[in-house]
């Protein structure tokens, strides 16, 4: 965008009939605020929360064998997205990525409660026997 912010438009082979709404968009991106550009990568982030803790509920219905997983993933996929997008004609989109944030925060806790601890890891005599190379099994 800094090139295109003092450049020629109809020399990059923008149409013409298409050329005043590209220069529209050139200059509401230069009035928009520094911190707009930044909504975007802030909600891949939050995205990629949601994405994981999904997949680890899908897993449960694979680990624990009840679908009953499966379908909490499900619902929590379209409760996510539903709120998203309500929320972004109601509140605006600082506010919605706010939301969108928050359950990116419970989608990490819904990844730390849910993943398999290995017995003895939480110990230092544990971390040590993994370290060594021994393991319950052996002894």
């Amino acid at each position: 965008m800094i090139v295109m912010h003092d450049a020629d438009l109809s020399t990059l082979g923008v149409p013409a009939e298409q050329l005043p709404l590209v220069q529209e968009q050139v200059a509401n991106f230069w009035v928009s605020p520094w911190y707009a550009g930044l909504l975007g990568a802030v909600e891949r982030v939050f995205a990629i929360c949601f994405h994981l803790s999904a997949a680890v509920l899908v897993l449960q219905a694979f680990t624990r064998k009840n679908l009953i997983w499966l379908w909490a993933a499900i619902l929590w996929h379209a409760m996510v997205d539903g709120i998203a997008v309500a929320a972004v004609s109601m509140v605006g989109p600082y506010w919605t990525e706010a939301l969108i944030g928050i359950m990116a925060l419970i989608s990490l806790g819904i990844i730390f409660a849910l993943r398999d601890r290995e017995p003895g890891l939480g110990t230092a005599t544990g971390v040590a026997a993994v370290a060594s190379g021994a393991t319950d099994s052996a002894k």
